[in-house]
């Protein structure tokens, strides 16, 4: 009887670790293993990266070699590289995918003090560049309205927003004067832009219908990632100088929470399940990967030198990372 007793107590807790064990171990399939490496020329500088709405092409822009590259994603090849005349610094995919839209401050070679900037208009049928968008500024960041009749491009050094009519070209400014604008997010329904500054900790939100700062969020410093969730819930920004991720509500502009991750955080992708959060760490070489049903870092994933740029493919099957002090891509799959 005893020995039954016994044996029945050591069955319960060999189950009662199981579930523990099943309980602690991350759930889920996500890409988390380096199925690829893309080197690029030397001292190319790759910054940034987008995918093809189709998923067939990655496009990188390199800041040192200042050209855009154009990536065949079935067999991880460079196929063409279009020289730039600037520093390239954004790129930005047109809603039907149609054109590529690369912001770039100018300047006769890399390290040399910027005279200018605008943004190349990119024809990716064919990879001819259109029409230059003119504007004597410092350029980042850029998005696109979801209807692609606007384009929005962060002035740096003009500390204002511009705003181009992608069919007349006609141009109109927001001003947001001593808030040092960098990145930038324009939400699913076109209604509101988020807008991430380099030195005072804000994120500032834009209405978009009559171009005025409607909210003023503080978080963190300098942050050069932000992206909003395909649910048009969350928006995620990255605090390069806090070492974190901020995650703002949408339906009331609040902060609902800051999530550490590696050192530098910069560039920020989301998976187009809304299921993970991929963001590049500069200065430890990994990405970190959140989950967003209860935004816990779950993977960091390590990859070559000085991780810069993000893009995840359409089907969330590959994320493409740009290795700037590496002159590589690095792919992540399952």
């Amino acid at each position: 009887m005893r020995r039954n007793i016994s044996l029945a107590l050591l069955w319960i807790g060999i189950i009662i670790t199981a579930l523990m064990v099943g309980c602690n171990k991350e759930s889920g399939n996500f890409p988390k293993r380096i199925v690829g490496t893309i080197k690029l020329p030397l001292d190319s500088g790759p910054r940034v990266l987008a995918v093809s709405s189709d998923g067939n092409y990655v496009y990188v822009a390199n800041r040192k070699a200042e050209n855009f590259t154009i990536i065949r994603t079935i067999d991880n090849k460079i196929i063409k590289s279009i020289e730039i005349d600037g520093v390239p610094e954004r790129i930005a995919i047109a809603p039907d995918g149609r054109y590529a839209y690369l912001s770039n401050s100018e300047s006769q070679f890399y390290g040399t003090l910027y005279t200018g900037g605008g943004v190349y208009i990119i024809r990716t049928s064919d990879y001819e560049v259109g029409p230059f968008l003119s504007v004597s500024a410092i350029m980042k960041d850029v998005a696109i309205s979801p209807d692609g009749k606007f384009v929005y491009v962060v002035s740096n050094s003009n500390e204002c927003i511009y705003i181009k009519n992608t069919s007349t070209l006609w141009e109109e400014t927001i001003s947001l004067d001593n808030k040092s604008p960098y990145s930038i997010y324009i939400t699913s329904d076109g209604k509101k832009l988020y807008v991430g500054s380099q030195k005072d900790g804000n994120v500032y939100v834009i209405s978009t219908s009559d171009k005025k700062v409607i909210a003023t969020i503080s978080i963190g410093s300098e942050h050069l990632g932000i992206i909003g969730s395909p649910d048009g819930n969350f928006v995620y920004v990255t605090n390069t100088q806090d070492n974190s991720v901020s995650i703002i509500r949408t339906s009331d502009d609040q902060v609902f929470k800051t999530i550490k991750v590696g050192k530098n955080p910069s560039g920020i992708a989301i998976t187009p399940d809304n299921n993970y959060v991929y963001v590049t760490n500069l200065a430890d070489d990994s990405v970190s990967v959140i989950r967003t049903s209860d935004n816990r870092v779950i993977a960091m994933i390590k990859v070559e030198r000085q991780p810069n740029g993000i893009a995840i493919s359409p089907n969330g099957k590959y994320i493409y990372v740009s290795n700037f002090a590496s002159d590589s891509i690095s792919v992540i799959g399952y």
